[in-house]
């Protein structure tokens, strides 16, 4: 056990200042990994619902990375950047109701994205 927790421990001082120090080259924008997660963090996501979707489009809603949500709202839900919002209320108007339709919204932050209280 001894041994279990002093691994850990080094992994965790190793891989620490590689999340600080380094860019992060996927995206080749010269900040640290760290920084980029933070900012990712603190921008707002809003979260699209497909209510009575007809069930024949599920696999269409599926493909376009929709979720199936079991809770006690039972629909399809995706979760999008402020900038996407306009594009998937436009796919829903003309793929799946092709009708004027106002999806249910909601704004997910990083303080209630990941809180069972939300």
């Amino acid at each position: 056990l001894r041994y279990i927790i002093a691994v850990r421990v080094r992994y965790s001082c190793i891989s620490y200042p590689s999340m600080v120090v380094p860019v992060y080259p996927v995206f080749r924008i010269g900040a640290s990994v760290l920084a980029v997660l933070l900012d990712q963090a603190r921008k707002k996501t809003i979260r699209v619902c497909a209510e009575k979707s007809p069930f024949d489009l599920k696999d269409v809603l599926k493909r376009r990375g929709y979720r199936w949500c079991d809770g006690s709202d039972r629909s399809w839900y995706i979760d999008v950047g402020e900038d996407q919002l306009g594009n998937e209320i436009a796919f829903l108007k003309t793929e799946i109701y092709l009708s004027e339709v106002e999806p249910r919204l909601q704004t997910l932050t990083a303080l209630s994205r990941f809180s069972v209280r939300a």
